[in-house]
């Protein structure tokens, strides 16, 4: 399953409790149990610039497309979490863009 997301989405907070999208000055919250079926993806998909996240499985659920845009990211307690290795699609996605990434607590 993949979440679905608008073009205008600049900065995402994925977490256990829900997801959170950040658009221009609003804020809404998506359920991380979304049914909606994203696999076909366009120029216009969403550019994410920056992911906050306590669970880096939730990467995975996100298209490739969206990560290469990505400047930031940061995850943080994540207990579970035993290797990068496991969301290794996401770093090469957006290796080019990558500027600032955090690990901590985890």
């Amino acid at each position: 399953r993949s979440i679905p997301l608008g073009p205008a989405v600049d900065t995402l907070m994925l977490s256990n409790s829900g997801i959170v999208e950040k658009e221009e000055e609003d804020e809404k919250v998506v359920s991380s149990r979304s049914n909606n079926d994203c696999g076909n993806w366009r120029s216009d998909d969403p550019k994410i610039k920056e992911i906050t996240t306590n669970n880096v499985r939730f990467l995975k659920s996100l298209p490739m497309v969206a990560f290469q845009s990505l400047t930031k990211m940061e995850i943080s307690k994540n207990k579970m979490v035993r290797s990068l290795s496991e969301v290794e699609g996401v770093f090469q996605a957006c290796s080019s863009s990558l500027r600032f990434l955090r690990v901590e607590r985890c």
